[in-house]
């Protein structure tokens, strides 16, 4: 038994100080990826915000007519008829 014990290999320094660098780099690579991942997060909510509301306002406009959406006057782009017959077509 004593014999088992006496030759059980351990681990060098240079081996320690290897996995130690490599744990580091891990951890400072994660760290720098850490802010891209929040600002993709905050986009992607944006965007999905942005969907939900596009969606409301088509759900409006099938409802109600483009009336609903421009109430007393349309776009510069569009005459308040103009975007009135849009809808309908």
């Amino acid at each position: 038994m004593d014999h088992k014990k006496k030759h059980r290999r351990r681990f060098t320094l240079v081996e320690l100080m290897f996995a130690a660098l490599i744990f580091a780099l891990m951890v400072l690579g994660c760290a720098a990826a850490f802010p891209t991942a929040l600002k993709a997060g905050h986009t992607g909510n944006n965007y999905a915000q942005a969907a939900l509301t596009t969606q409301h306002k088509i759900d409006q406009c099938r409802e109600q007519g483009c009336s609903a959406i421009y109430p007393s006057s349309a776009p510069a782009f569009f005459s308040a008829s103009e975007a009135r017959q849009g809808c309908r077509k």
